[in-house]
């Protein structure tokens, strides 16, 4: 047995909790109050340890085991250390981005989104809080599919919001949605550790997934106090956090920020505000070789969206638009670690997140018309008109619900010369909406008209809409092996997904989801090169990755079938009268399946000591992503004919019904419906050079970029519509299925230039940033625009023949384009310098300066219509002070 020390190299004193991952099996240990821990070697046996301390550089060192104590000093992270990352540093395996908590802090970040920059192409840009921030992994364009296809993992525990029903129904505020992932201005950056963004195939452990998976890890143990300030032209943010011990074993990490936006520093009437408070109570015990790890969060995060009308503009009344985030996380996770052991690692997890989301809307409802009913039973009822001019109130409560639990095992079997680590891991999640939906009157509705004709979405109780549950089950195994004499790493797995509580009408109710995955590394020559060591490398790997419907997808709320049977309107108020026929409509498509991913991909990996260079080319294809369908139907309605009543003006009340003459038409509606009828294809390379630090420059170089060519296809047709309005009494409304009309490639090609200055003896580094977007494009796939077949007003679908193209109203379905309907619209180049400069005062104060958009190179062109563009970019700063107490 021997014994390690782990010290501050600064303070020689012992750092407690330090973790050392010991050997290739990477077999786990703690150090204790006095900084003390045991590893067994035999003598001169090389022994591999990498030692880690929240605030400290990880040593990562090979020892030839010749004496029985060994001390290791950590030094604490600082920029007067002669290496620093303050970039993002690509892994072995060329699909995964790890970001450090200095390059983190270095870019001065207000939301995780500011983070995204550090990935290979992106670009630094100004700060938008007003609105909420997906995230676009490996892909040319914004598409809601791949931001909701992509996970963000925190601290173990899996964060969604598939429950939620923003953006459904009749939501006003454009800044909600759902159905479409994250919002990743309510994820504050302070306490973070490190972020591992994969990009690639991502392991089986990671389910309910297409894109791949952010994981954040935050801070835990000791730490000083820490306060940060940080302004700039629109925002000001100030965070505070700290490390407590409160036994030998036990440490609580307490912290919370604020930030408020501004969209216009010169008003608030439209601001973003946040406030995150954070719990981490984190239990370390080892008694021997066994290791026993109990952590529990609590973290609260809030937001407020706020938008104020123009009071002078609205008699003095007050107008407003808000919408309120509010979420609270519980997370536990606990962990039994013991390498002589039949099972080496045990770990089970639970976790409860709850957001209530509120949005609310009052506004002043001017020139309204039309009609409404306040019953939406099926049958005929009576409406009543809208007044012209009202104050209306709007209320949109959504409460998400995710329960979560885990469990892991690992082993560690030889077979032969091979040694696998054996994962196997389950998983169940149940997820509800506790919300009461959509509330207003209905005699004063938050919308200027009301479309008598059409298909409604009347407000509902979202806690009685059934959730989306499921499990899932998955087998890893992690091993090496020789391929041609040559070391051949690997990662292997399989994960099965099976949806609970469903209605077997569904297809998914009696299905598991397979999904293989397999990353691999083969290590084509590793030695010594100018006494530096060389290590070259390619990677491959394939894999599947689903991402099952959310609830409001598989659930979706009730729609109702309405028509206004009666329109009798007089200019006496006590004659008027109006009918409508209600009737509900089933949207749920049964056959709705999970979206499924399939991604390939080949790399290249070479380090020489502190110079590295990866490219990784990728192809991915979703051929079943979700979409939505537009499906026109038609019924026979009995209208009541107005004229049939005559002299109205002497009217002491409304006619009876009986009174009316009667007609039957034909009524054309719509109904919407989820699919998956899209499809996307994405492919493109990635590169990232580090030279590492040329010692006369005081300054280390690093280009990374990466070009990305995204195809966008909705297999379901484009509906055209034409109105015959001959008849005052009915719309003829006729329709169109024009097919392969939306099939759109984006492309995109950036580059950054990083030039990292860093005077150790000054304790500051000086970034310089030359970000250049080489070029993007956008084409439409050419279409004849023709219909393939129509739907007449009584609901019969007719092929379009050669003829209907002068037939009266049909031909008006054919959609006609100019001559630049599908050319290839690009924009060249443009280049921008940004800086960057964080110095050290003194061992605890930290000052941090940026300058984006500082000098911009933005060449006039020509668009594809021969107009000139010209485009110009606005400088923006911030600065930010840091202290630890």
């Amino acid at each position: 047995m021997r014994t390690g020390w782990v010290m501050d190299s600064r303070t020689i004193t012992a750092i407690s909790t330090a973790t050392i991952l010991i050997g290739d099996d990477h077999l786990l240990t703690i150090s204790d109050p006095k900084g003390k821990f045991n590893f067994n070697a035999d003598l001169n046996q090389k022994r591999r340890l990498i030692i880690r301390s929240l605030g400290y550089k990880t040593i990562d060192t090979i020892i030839v085991v010749h004496r029985n104590n060994y001390k290791f000093f950590l030094k604490p992270l600082s920029y007067h250390l002669k290496e620093v990352q303050v970039n993002g540093v690509e892994k072995d395996n060329g699909s995964e981005t790890t970001i450090g908590s200095m390059a983190i802090e270095h870019i001065q970040p207000s939301s995780f989104s500011d983070i995204l920059q550090l990935l290979p192409g992106g670009i630094a840009q100004k700060e938008n809080l007003s609105s909420a921030n997906f995230i676009s992994l490996r892909e040319a364009s914004y598409n809601s599919n791949s931001s909701l296809g992509t996970d963000f993992i925190i601290n173990g525990s899996s964060i969604t919001n598939d429950a939620s029903f923003l953006g459904e129904g009749n939501t006003l505020l454009k800044s909600a949605y759902n159905n479409s992932g994250i919002d990743m201005r309510n994820i504050s950056t302070d306490e973070i550790e490190s972020v591992s963004v994969v990009k690639g195939v991502a392991s089986v452990e990671n389910g309910d997934i297409t894109e791949g998976a952010v994981i954040i890890k935050e801070k835990r143990g000791l730490s000083p106090l820490t306060i940060r300030l940080k302004t700039n032209t629109n925002s000001k943010l100030v965070a505070i956090g700290k490390g407590l011990r409160l036994s030998d074993h036990w440490t609580w990490n307490i912290s919370g920020n604020y930030l408020h936006n501004l969209t216009d520093p010169r008003s608030d009437a439209k601001a973003y505000t946040r406030l995150n408070q954070k719990n981490k109570w984190n239990y370390i015990h080892q008694i021997g070789n066994k290791l026993h790890r109990f952590y529990l969060d609590l973290d609260y995060t809030q937001s407020i969206n706020n938008i104020k009308q123009d009071i002078e503009a609205f008699d003095g009344k007050d107008y407003y638009e808000k919408n309120q985030y509010q979420n609270i996380s519980l997370n536990i996770s606990d962990s039994y670690n013991n390498p002589d052991g039949w099972i080496q690692e045990f770990r089970w997890s639970y976790s409860l997140n709850y957001t209530k989301n509120k949005i609310q809307k009052k506004n002043m409802i001017v020139n309204a018309t039309g009609a409404v009913t306040t019953d939406w039973a099926n049958g005929e009822s009576e409406g009543v008109y809208l007044p012209s001019r009202f104050d209306s109130y709007y209320l949109m409560d959504d409460q998400p619900l995710t329960m979560r639990a885990n469990i892991v095992l690992k082993r560690h079997v030889s077979i032969g010369a091979q040694r696998h680590k054996v994962s196997i891991g389950a998983s169940w999640v149940k997820m509800q909406n506790r919300g009461k939906g959509e509330q207003y009157d209905l005699t004063h509705p938050p919308f200027t008209s009301i479309n008598t004709q059409t298909v409604v979405r009347y407000p509902v109780d979202l806690s009685e809409i059934t959730g989306k549950q499921y499990i899932a089950t998955y087998l890893n195994d992690q091993f090496d092996c020789n391929l041609f004499g040559l070391p051949f790493k690997n990662d292997i797995g399989i994960r099965a997904t099976h949806m609970l509580g469903l209605n077997s009408s569904y297809d998914l109710s009696n299905r598991w989801i397979l999904e293989p995955r397999w990353n691999s590394t083969l290590t084509l020559w590793s030695g010594l090169v100018k006494k530096q060591p060389f290590k070259f490398q390619i990677k491959g790997a394939w894999g599947i990755m689903s991402k099952m419907p959310t609830m409001s997808q598989l659930n979706p709320a009730p729609n109702y079938y309405q028509y206004q049977t009666l329109d009798f309107y007089s200019t006496n108020p006590k004659a008027r009268r109006t009918m409508f026929w209600t009737e509900e409509i089933d949207t749920n498509n049964y056959h709705l399946h999970e979206s499924t991913n399939q991604k390939v991909e080949l790399g290249v990996h070479l380090r020489m000591g502190q110079k590295s260079f990866s490219l990784t080319t990728f192809y991915e294809k979703n051929n079943d992503s979700f979409s939505s369908y537009s499906d026109p139907r038609n019924r026979t309605e009995t209208i009541y004919l107005p004229e049939s009543i005559k002299d109205t003006e002497n009217m002491t009340s409304a006619p009876p019904i009986e009174q009316f003459e009667t007609k039957e038409i034909s009524s054309n509606y719509v109904v919407t419906q989820r699919n998956n009828l899209g499809e996307k294809i994405k492919q493109g390379v990635e590169w990232d050079l580090q030279l590492g630090k040329i010692s006369w420059l005081h300054s280390s170089i690093v280009w990374n970029g990466a070009w990305f060519k995204t195809k966008y296809i909705d297999h379901n047709p484009t509906l055209a519509t034409w109105v015959d309005q001959s008849d005052p009494h009915s719309s003829f409304i006729y329709y169109g299925f024009i097919e392969d009309a939306n099939n759109t490639t984006i492309e995109q090609c950036n580059s950054n230039i990083y030039i990292n200055t860093h005077i150790p003896s000054l304790g500051m580094i000086l970034s310089t940033n030359i970000g250049t977007a080489i070029y993007s494009s956008r084409q439409d796939t050419e279409y004849s625009g023709i219909p393939s077949s129509y739907i007449d007003p009584r609901g019969n679908r007719h092929p379009f023949t050669d003829s209907d193209k002068t037939e009266p109203n049909v031909k008006e379905l054919v959609k006609h384009f100019n001559d630049y309907s599908f050319v290839k619209r690009k924009t060249p180049w443009a280049s921008h310098i940004n800086l960057k400069l964080t110095k050290e005062i003194g061992q605890n104060m930290k000052c941090s300066f940026y300058a984006n958009n500082i000098i911009n190179i933005e060449p006039n062109y020509k668009s594809y219509n021969g107009t000139v563009i010209t485009r110009d970019s606005t400088p923006y700063f911030g600065a930010e002070i840091s202290y630890k107490f």
